[in-house]
Protein backbone atom coordinates (compact mmCIF):
# COMPACT_ATOMS: atom_id res chain seq x y z
CA UNK A 1 0.00 0.00 0.00
CA UNK A 2 1.15 3.36 -0.68
CA UNK A 3 1.68 6.17 1.95
CA UNK A 4 -0.74 8.28 0.03
CA UNK A 5 -3.44 5.25 0.22
CA UNK A 6 -2.74 5.17 3.67
CA UNK A 7 -3.41 8.86 4.62
CA UNK A 8 -6.93 8.75 2.89
CA UNK A 9 -7.67 5.68 4.57
CA UNK A 10 -6.65 6.95 7.84
CA UNK A 11 -9.10 9.65 6.83
CA UNK A 12 -11.70 7.93 6.12
CA UNK A 13 -11.43 5.85 9.38
CA UNK A 14 -11.98 9.22 11.52
CA UNK A 15 -14.57 10.73 9.11
CA UNK A 16 -12.73 13.85 8.85
CA UNK A 17 -13.04 15.25 5.56
CA UNK A 18 -10.03 16.73 2.95
CA UNK A 19 -11.04 20.25 3.94
CA UNK A 20 -10.92 19.36 7.70
CA UNK A 21 -8.07 17.81 7.97
CA UNK A 22 -6.27 21.04 5.80
CA UNK A 23 -7.44 22.90 8.00
CA UNK A 24 -5.42 21.77 10.80
CA UNK A 25 -2.67 21.21 9.08
CA UNK A 26 -2.66 24.87 7.75
CA UNK A 27 -2.40 23.63 3.75
CA UNK A 28 -4.79 23.66 1.30
CA UNK A 29 -7.20 21.23 0.07
CA UNK A 30 -5.36 20.51 -3.17
CA UNK A 31 -2.15 20.55 -1.20
CA UNK A 32 -3.84 17.01 0.79
CA UNK A 33 -5.66 15.73 -2.40
CA UNK A 34 -1.98 15.57 -3.97
CA UNK A 35 -0.41 13.38 -0.33
CA UNK A 36 -3.00 11.33 -1.15
CA UNK A 37 -3.23 10.91 -4.57
CA UNK A 38 0.55 10.55 -4.40
CA UNK A 39 1.52 13.30 -6.59
CA UNK A 40 3.46 14.51 -3.74
CA UNK A 41 5.31 13.34 -0.99
CA UNK A 42 4.64 14.46 2.71
CA UNK A 43 8.11 15.78 4.67
CA UNK A 44 8.99 13.82 7.42
CA UNK A 45 7.53 16.62 9.66
CA UNK A 46 3.86 16.98 7.68
CA UNK A 47 3.93 13.31 7.86
CA UNK A 48 4.41 13.95 12.04
CA UNK A 49 1.82 16.20 11.88
CA UNK A 50 -0.90 14.08 9.81
CA UNK A 51 0.25 11.11 12.80
CA UNK A 52 -1.09 13.18 15.37
CA UNK A 53 -4.13 14.29 13.49
CA UNK A 54 -5.06 10.46 12.46
CA UNK A 55 -3.66 9.42 15.78
CA UNK A 56 -1.04 6.92 14.58
CA UNK A 57 2.57 6.87 14.10
CA UNK A 58 5.14 7.36 11.51
CA UNK A 59 4.60 3.08 11.10
CA UNK A 60 0.98 3.43 10.36
CA UNK A 61 1.68 5.97 7.55
CA UNK A 62 4.13 4.48 6.23
CA UNK A 63 3.77 0.82 6.43
CA UNK A 64 0.27 1.03 6.73
CA UNK A 65 0.78 -0.88 10.31
CA UNK A 66 -2.03 1.10 11.73
CA UNK A 67 -5.45 -0.94 13.11
CA UNK A 68 -7.56 1.53 11.02
CA UNK A 69 -6.01 0.58 7.84
CA UNK A 70 -5.08 -3.19 8.89
CA UNK A 71 -9.45 -3.45 9.36
CA UNK A 72 -10.35 -1.55 5.68
CA UNK A 73 -7.85 -3.86 3.71
CA UNK A 74 -9.48 -6.72 5.12
CA UNK A 75 -13.13 -5.47 4.92
CA UNK A 76 -11.81 -4.69 1.24
CA UNK A 77 -10.44 -7.76 0.59
CA UNK A 78 -13.73 -9.68 1.83
CA UNK A 79 -15.88 -7.54 0.39
CA UNK A 80 -14.30 -8.47 -2.79
CA UNK A 81 -13.65 -12.06 -2.28
CA UNK A 82 -17.78 -11.92 -1.98
CA UNK A 83 -18.49 -10.43 -4.84
CA UNK A 84 -16.74 -12.73 -6.95
CA UNK A 85 -17.66 -16.11 -5.17
CA UNK A 86 -21.48 -15.05 -5.49
CA UNK A 87 -20.87 -14.22 -9.24
CA UNK A 88 -19.69 -17.11 -10.20
CA UNK A 89 -21.93 -19.08 -8.07
CA UNK A 90 -24.89 -17.79 -9.82
CA UNK A 91 -23.29 -18.45 -12.57
CA UNK A 92 -23.29 -22.59 -11.98
CA UNK A 93 -26.38 -22.44 -10.30
CA UNK A 94 -27.79 -20.82 -13.70
CA UNK A 95 -25.87 -23.51 -16.04
CA UNK A 96 -27.25 -26.31 -13.79
CA UNK A 97 -30.63 -25.71 -14.43
CA UNK A 98 -30.37 -24.16 -17.88
CA UNK A 99 -28.44 -27.56 -19.06
CA UNK A 100 -31.53 -29.53 -16.98
CA UNK A 101 -34.14 -27.96 -18.87
CA UNK A 102 -32.16 -27.34 -22.63
CA UNK A 103 -30.28 -30.62 -22.93
CA UNK A 104 -32.27 -33.24 -20.35
CA UNK A 105 -36.18 -31.88 -21.18
CA UNK A 106 -38.71 -33.62 -19.40
CA UNK A 107 -40.79 -35.47 -22.28
CA UNK A 108 -44.48 -36.25 -21.78
CA UNK A 109 -46.09 -39.41 -22.09
CA UNK A 110 -44.18 -42.82 -22.72
CA UNK A 111 -40.94 -42.48 -22.18
CA UNK A 112 -38.23 -44.80 -23.53
CA UNK A 113 -34.80 -46.30 -21.92
CA UNK A 114 -32.98 -43.23 -23.47
CA UNK A 115 -35.58 -40.77 -22.32
CA UNK A 116 -36.01 -41.99 -18.50
CA UNK A 117 -32.07 -42.22 -18.67
CA UNK A 118 -31.92 -38.27 -19.63
CA UNK A 119 -34.84 -37.82 -16.66
CA UNK A 120 -32.30 -39.05 -13.97
CA UNK A 121 -29.59 -36.60 -15.66
CA UNK A 122 -32.03 -33.44 -14.99
CA UNK A 123 -33.55 -34.54 -11.86
CA UNK A 124 -29.93 -34.65 -10.97
CA UNK A 125 -29.07 -31.09 -12.52
CA UNK A 126 -32.39 -29.52 -10.75
CA UNK A 127 -31.17 -30.73 -7.42
CA UNK A 128 -28.03 -29.30 -8.37
CA UNK A 129 -29.17 -26.25 -8.90
CA UNK A 130 -31.15 -25.83 -5.96
CA UNK A 131 -28.61 -27.06 -3.50
CA UNK A 132 -26.41 -24.10 -5.08
CA UNK A 133 -28.83 -21.16 -4.45
CA UNK A 134 -29.26 -22.55 -1.08
CA UNK A 135 -25.72 -22.37 -0.75
CA UNK A 136 -25.47 -18.56 -2.52
CA UNK A 137 -28.06 -17.84 0.16
CA UNK A 138 -26.39 -18.80 3.22
CA UNK A 139 -22.83 -17.51 2.19
CA UNK A 140 -24.18 -14.45 1.18
CA UNK A 141 -25.88 -13.53 4.73
CA UNK A 142 -22.72 -15.02 6.36
CA UNK A 143 -20.85 -12.58 4.17
CA UNK A 144 -22.93 -9.54 4.45
CA UNK A 145 -23.03 -10.05 8.36
CA UNK A 146 -19.43 -10.42 8.70
CA UNK A 147 -19.08 -7.14 6.29
CA UNK A 148 -21.47 -5.16 8.85
CA UNK A 149 -19.41 -6.12 11.77
CA UNK A 150 -16.86 -5.20 10.31
CA UNK A 151 -17.93 -1.84 9.24
CA UNK A 152 -19.64 -1.23 12.57
CA UNK A 153 -16.53 -1.54 14.57
CA UNK A 154 -15.85 2.05 14.29
CA UNK A 155 -12.51 1.42 12.63
CA UNK A 156 -12.95 1.27 8.83
CA UNK A 157 -15.49 3.99 7.29
CA UNK A 158 -16.29 3.53 3.99
CA UNK A 159 -18.43 6.50 1.98
CA UNK A 160 -21.77 5.82 1.31
CA UNK A 161 -21.42 6.31 -2.10
CA UNK A 162 -18.92 3.19 -2.77
CA UNK A 163 -21.39 1.32 -0.49
CA UNK A 164 -24.38 1.92 -2.85
CA UNK A 165 -21.80 0.94 -5.79
CA UNK A 166 -21.00 -2.02 -4.62
CA UNK A 167 -24.66 -3.26 -3.71
CA UNK A 168 -25.67 -1.99 -6.97
CA UNK A 169 -22.57 -3.68 -9.27
CA UNK A 170 -23.21 -6.72 -6.95
CA UNK A 171 -26.99 -7.09 -7.52
CA UNK A 172 -26.59 -6.13 -11.20
CA UNK A 173 -24.03 -8.90 -12.13
CA UNK A 174 -26.09 -11.64 -10.57
CA UNK A 175 -29.31 -10.49 -11.72
CA UNK A 176 -27.86 -10.06 -15.47
CA UNK A 177 -25.57 -13.38 -15.31
CA UNK A 178 -29.21 -15.28 -13.98
CA UNK A 179 -31.13 -13.22 -16.76
CA UNK A 180 -28.70 -14.09 -19.56
CA UNK A 181 -29.47 -18.26 -19.03
CA UNK A 182 -32.90 -17.79 -18.13
CA UNK A 183 -33.51 -15.79 -21.53
CA UNK A 184 -32.01 -18.91 -23.20
CA UNK A 185 -34.04 -21.40 -21.19
CA UNK A 186 -37.34 -22.77 -23.07
CA UNK A 187 -39.13 -24.05 -20.03
CA UNK A 188 -38.25 -21.99 -17.05
CA UNK A 189 -39.07 -17.77 -17.02
CA UNK A 190 -36.40 -15.27 -16.45
CA UNK A 191 -38.09 -14.95 -12.85
CA UNK A 192 -37.19 -18.30 -11.69
CA UNK A 193 -33.48 -17.48 -12.44
CA UNK A 194 -33.63 -14.24 -11.05
CA UNK A 195 -35.48 -15.17 -7.94
CA UNK A 196 -32.05 -16.86 -5.68
CA UNK A 197 -30.52 -12.92 -7.08
CA UNK A 198 -33.32 -10.62 -5.84
CA UNK A 199 -33.33 -12.48 -2.59
CA UNK A 200 -29.61 -11.86 -1.88
CA UNK A 201 -30.13 -8.07 -3.14
CA UNK A 202 -33.13 -7.54 -0.89
CA UNK A 203 -31.06 -9.24 2.28
CA UNK A 204 -28.10 -7.12 1.55
CA UNK A 205 -30.62 -3.69 1.45
CA UNK A 206 -31.75 -4.87 5.27
CA UNK A 207 -28.13 -5.51 6.23
CA UNK A 208 -27.45 -2.13 4.46
CA UNK A 209 -30.12 -0.28 6.60
CA UNK A 210 -29.10 -1.80 9.59
CA UNK A 211 -25.25 -0.41 9.18
CA UNK A 212 -26.44 2.75 8.39
CA UNK A 213 -28.42 2.73 12.13
CA UNK A 214 -25.34 1.48 13.78
CA UNK A 215 -22.89 4.10 12.33
CA UNK A 216 -25.81 6.97 13.31
CA UNK A 217 -25.95 5.74 17.06
CA UNK A 218 -21.80 5.50 17.03
CA UNK A 219 -21.95 9.38 15.87
CA UNK A 220 -24.46 10.26 18.25
CA UNK A 221 -22.73 8.75 21.14
CA UNK A 222 -19.34 10.40 20.04
CA UNK A 223 -21.17 13.83 19.43
CA UNK A 224 -22.30 13.17 22.95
Amino acid sequence: MSVGNNLRLLRAAKGLTQEQVAVQLGVTRQALSGYESGRTMPDVEMLQRLAEIYGTDLDGIVYGRDEDIIITNRTVKTAKILFAVLAVMTAVSSAFLWAANVLFPVSAGQMSAIEKEALQYHFRLTNAWELTDNVILILSLVGFIALLLMLSSGKCRVPLRKKLIYMAALAGTMIVIAAIFGAADPVFNIVDYVMTPLMVAARMVVLFAIGLLIEAFHKRKKEE
